[in-house]
């Protein structure tokens, strides 16, 4: 019996199905990686000559939901059903970019004159810090970004200084499909936070100093 049609039919079937496979490799969608950003506008400069030395308030620790702290970007498809993006990424830990932006946003809306925002895990000793527990930073493709957070200020006694803790619902709409809306209006969403905390923050500073 003749074998050799036999074999060459493998072989041209295993090179069209090597071929095949190193086609489908060659051309996989390359990832793309994306960041939150601080959207506050800068505080003013301090004063010069200003003798009395700032307060200093730290700003953490912060935690999100263990669900949305993926390398991927989290979607909502459903109220109780979520989407990954497989190719669109955080270019690092969600929970450290979340933080760096609060901390942004803060150091912009507080006056560095006369209050110092700094990562509450610094050397430089804080008057009180500012522990925030992002609950949601849910967001729909085309929808909304739907940020609910809860802070304090808590003093070097571990104490909760002034109210109770806050919390507060933000609502941000996505203008568009691509990931990129969603992170756009994942930062609007923080910097919205990010000025209430402030508020807080300048108000007690002011009732501390008399």
């Amino acid at each position: 019996m003749n074998t050799r049609p036999f074999s060459l039919l493998i072989f041209v079937l295993s090179a069209v199905l090597m071929l095949s496979f190193l086609t489908a490799c060659g051309t996989s969608q390359a990832p793309r990686i994306y960041t939150l950003r601080s959207t506050a506008t800068p505080a003013p400069e301090a004063v010069l000559g200003q003798k009395e030395a700032p307060v200093v308030v730290g700003i953490g620790p912060v935690e999100i939901p263990d669900y949305l702290d993926q390398p991927q970007i989290i979607t909502r498809t459903g109220p109780t059903r979520l989407s990954i993006s497989e190719f669109d990424l955080w270019g690092g830990s969600l929970k450290e970019d979340v933080s760096r932006v609060l901390l942004e946003n803060l150091s912009h809306f507080l006056n560095p004159s006369e209050i110092r925002a700094i990562f509450w895990k610094s050397y430089i000793p804080c008057s009180f810090r500012v522990p925030v527990t992002i609950l949601r930073l849910d967001a729909t493709r085309g929808g909304n970004v739907l940020l609910r957070a809860r802070w304090a200020l808590v003093g070097k006694d571990l104490q909760t200084l002034g109210a109770n803790m806050h919390e507060m619902n933000i609502t941000k709409p996505v203008k568009g499909n691509d990931p990129g809306d969603v992170v756009a209006a994942m930062s609007e969403a923080l910097e919205e936070l990010s000025k209430y905390i402030a508020s807080d923050v300048k108000r007690f500073s002011a009732q501390d100093k008399r």
